[in-house]
């Protein structure tokens, strides 16, 4: 009797452990892919500002006349 309850007890024991390293790696995973995502959104942002600052360069060296 006692065998059959600490033997239950134990696949408890482990059936928790399972669950909260699967809790574990589900934060991290979700942390980490929050982080990708954010310097993935942050890259066009540059690449636009940048492309903002090209145009700005060109349309300034465009003569004049033909700007209007």
């Amino acid at each position: 009797m006692l065998q059959l309850m600490s033997s239950i007890f134990l696949v408890g024991l482990f059936i928790l452990e399972v669950a909260l390293l699967r809790m574990l790696i589900a934060h991290h995973t979700s942390t980490t892919l929050s982080k990708i995502v954010k310097e993935l959104s942050f890259v066009p942002e540059k690449n636009n500002l940048r492309a903002h600052k090209d145009l700005n360069f060109v349309m300034k060296s465009v003569p004049t006349r033909i700007k209007d």
